[in-house]
């Protein structure tokens, strides 16, 4: 029962996200109702095994996002690539700056700032022992107000960027075999990142299988919305349940120095796509889109909604969502042992 409750206030909070049109709203959405039945002082439980399961199915999931189109695309902005890697470290620094005039360690600083990756970057907080209340709230914040704003921001640089809308795209039709062999890799894959001692082995060794599949094209599968969608719910129930003990009092702690977090961010992201621009004479709106930091699945979605290069937005976020959960950890394992020296 106490599984049921915490799916059902999940869904609602996704739910009602996506139906005000918020990217990611089935992760974000789900994390706030169950936050929100935490704070409330219900009892909320996510079973391990069914975690686990949708950390398999959210790293297939993320390995269709590679083609054999995308992966040569990305040898078409190598300097645009090399910025973008420059303002992800800028990022980080710079938050962890900001955050520790508020008292936030290291770790914690370094994960609320991550810019996009969400569903990784929580994984690998957890494990990190990362302050995760801290995490949740600022990765919360930034992806609503990047969202909310960007588009409006494109709108007054370009008043021809906005679109006609999201158009509808179908979906492959795909053999059952083609989906048997991908969550068969996707195993593999985690069990091979388990026995190599990988961070988030269920998560980080489906997405690397389902990404080698796809870009050696293997296969063409991708993964239903229909099966997605349940994942990012149960994730986001699971992730909200790490607000465990949260009080009213803790968030508006927290959101200001969230909130510095965020704008930050914001601002080594934009002097990064203003290099970019100014050097490649790339649209602004365009390197705009690809460096702002957030998820590859919301600025992807907002660069088709507003008639923006996909390929060029898409590969920049894709590389570096892979390039954050590569080098995440090891930059956590080494901040940590500074901690433990000082």
């Amino acid at each position: 029962m106490r599984t049921l409750a915490t799916l059902a206030l999940a869904t609602l909070g996704g739910t009602a996200f996506a139906a005000v049109g918020l990217p990611a709203a089935w992760l974000s959405g789900a994390m706030v109702g169950a936050t929100c039945g935490l704070i409330f002082g219900l009892r909320l439980h996510v079973p391990n095994a069914l975690r686990d399961l949708t950390m398999l199915v959210l790293g297939v999931s993320m390995g269709v996002s590679v083609t054999p189109a995308t992966l040569h695309a990305m040898a078409r902005w190598p300097a645009s690539l090399a910025i973008l890697g420059a303002t992800v470290v800028a990022i980080i620094c710079a938050a962890i700056i900001v955050s520790r005039t508020f008292g936030w360690d290291r770790n914690t600083a370094m994960y609320a700032s991550a810019p996009g990756a969400l569903s990784t970057v929580l994984i690998l907080a957890e494990e990190s022992g990362a302050d995760m209340r801290r995490v949740v709230i600022a990765q919360t914040i930034r992806l609503f107000l990047l969202v909310a704003v960007l588009p409006f921001v494109l709108a007054l640089i370009d008043p021809h960027t906005i679109g006609t809308g999201l158009r509808a795209q179908g979906q492959a039709n795909t053999a059952l075999l083609d989906y048997i062999l991908l969550f068969v890799a996707g195993v593999a894959g985690a069990a091979l990142a388990r026995l190599l001692r990988i961070p988030a082995p269920i998560l980080i060794g489906a997405a690397i299988a389902s990404s080698l599949v796809h870009g050696l094209d293997l296969i063409e599968a991708p993964v239903p919305l229909a099966i997605q969608l349940p994942a990012f719910v149960i994730l986001g129930a699971y992730m909200g349940l790490r607000f465990h003990g949260t009080t009213f009092a803790m968030l508006r702690a927290e959101i200001a120095a969230s909130a510095l977090i965020f704008l930050s961010s914001t601002i080594v992201a934009l002097a990064g796509a203003f290099l970019v621009h100014w050097l490649l004479a790339i649209p602004l709106t365009e390197t705009m889109v690809a460096f702002a930091p957030g998820g590859i699945e919301a600025m992807t979605i907002i660069a088709f909604s507003l008639g923006l290069d996909v390929a060029y937005v898409g590969t920049h976020h894709l590389l570096r969502f892979l390039a954050l959960a590569l080098t995440l950890p090891i930059v956590s394992t080494v901040l940590r042992r500074i901690n433990d020296r000082q």
